[in-house]
């Protein structure tokens, strides 16, 4: 009997994606397959699910077991709710275990660490973590705005960052540490934001562009580059989402923002008359961006069906619900004319 998933390895890191079909094959016709599928929380030690089925083979000798990567992904979730979820923290996975047992004789069983991914990546964890930051783009930022990148390296990674800055009317670089990953840190999450960039340059600099980039034993990996706009822009909207990789992406919609309330009334007795008074009352918010680039619209599709979002608003994420993502495109080149996003906070006003 041979399997897609390696029962021969005990253990391993996986996204969900690549463990949502596991096929059996070299089996003979009409041999039942009994499967049990244990779900446990991140640690492995805590069992929050567990059930049994049955396959019997095809005349091909194949039993398939198919679509599981939305599954896993909904358990996954499911476990981040049991606590807190913040975009400071990462999101974490769970472990699964799998044992198979033969009528016909044989049986095994492994266990898998599994990490949040709503996309195919074509690859493994171990080759996206190698692609780390997660975002590898030149993005335009705000001087005000908050910037988070995700990490997924192992041990021992460093992640700098090379400032460019205008000092006395002078260009000059810098290039500091931001963080030191000391232990396995699969979806670490780092504030780059350009007010912990600009803190680390010489007094007086003024930030105009940064590099972010892991370094493992002095070898540059993947970066990220940040082009600061010091246009001044008072509608700013930050924007968090959980993005299609699992990591903690963001967005400054630069644009003006505009509000509708919706408050139900309802009436009811009180003391010796009749009150009217709000039961419900959201706010549903557009935000506009105020420039667009095929980078930003990339993001907009993303965040139009992400499980978790939050705005950061009085210096604190706020959970909020997205309702609605606006994106015109000019084609052929694809580009973003102009993009919003609608959303309402998780809870009412009230």
């Amino acid at each position: 009997m041979n399997s897609t998933l390696d029962f021969s390895t005990a253990t391993a890191d996986l996204l969900t994606q690549e463990l949502d079909k596991v096929v059996f094959s070299d089996l003979t016709a009409g041999d039942a397959l009994m499967l049990t599928t244990t779900v446990y929380d991140g640690g492995g030690s805590v069992e929050r699910d567990s059930w049994t089925s049955t396959y019997y083979a095809d005349e091909d000798g194949k039993v398939t077991v198919s679509s599981l990567a939305r599954m896993w992904n909904s358990y996954i979730l499911d476990e981040c709710m049991r606590g807190t979820v913040t975009p400071t923290s990462p999101i974490g996975g769970i472990v699964v275990e799998m044992e198979y047992e033969l009528d016909s004789g044989g049986s095994g069983s492994c266990r898998r660490r599994l990490w949040y991914c709503r996309r195919k990546t074509g690859k493994t964890l171990a080759a996206l973590a190698a692609t780390m930051p997660l975002l590898a783009t030149t993005r335009k930022v705000g001087a005000s705005s908050t910037e988070l990148v995700s990490v997924e390296c192992p041990s021992g990674v460093s992640l700098r960052v090379t400032s460019t800055y205008v000092l006395n009317g002078e260009v000059l670089t810098h290039d500091d540490p931001l963080y030191y990953l000391a232990t396995n840190a699969y979806r670490a999450v780092a504030n780059v934001s350009p007010s912990v960039v600009a803190a680390l340059l010489p007094v007086g600099g003024v930030l105009k562009e940064y590099k972010v980039y892991t370094d493992v034993t002095g070898a540059p990996g993947n970066d990220a580059t940040y082009v600061v706009d010091d246009h001044h822009r008072p509608w700013n909207t930050v924007l968090c989402w959980l993005n299609n990789y699992g990591a903690w992406e963001t967005i400054t919609l630069g644009g003006i923002k505009s509000s509708v309330l919706d408050a139900k009334r309802e009436t009811a007795i009180a003391g010796d008359g009749w009150t009217s008074f709000n039961a419900e009352a959201y706010e549903t918010i557009t935000a506009f961006t105020a420039h667009s680039t095929k980078e930003v619209g990339e993001q907009l599709r993303d965040i139009s069906d992400t499980p978790i979002a939050f705005v950061f608003e009085n210096n604190a994420w706020v959970r909020v619900n997205i309702e609605d993502v606006d994106l015109e495109r000019r084609l052929p080149t694809n580009e973003t004319t102009v993009g919003s996003v609608t959303y309402k906070h998780a809870t009412d006003i009230y």
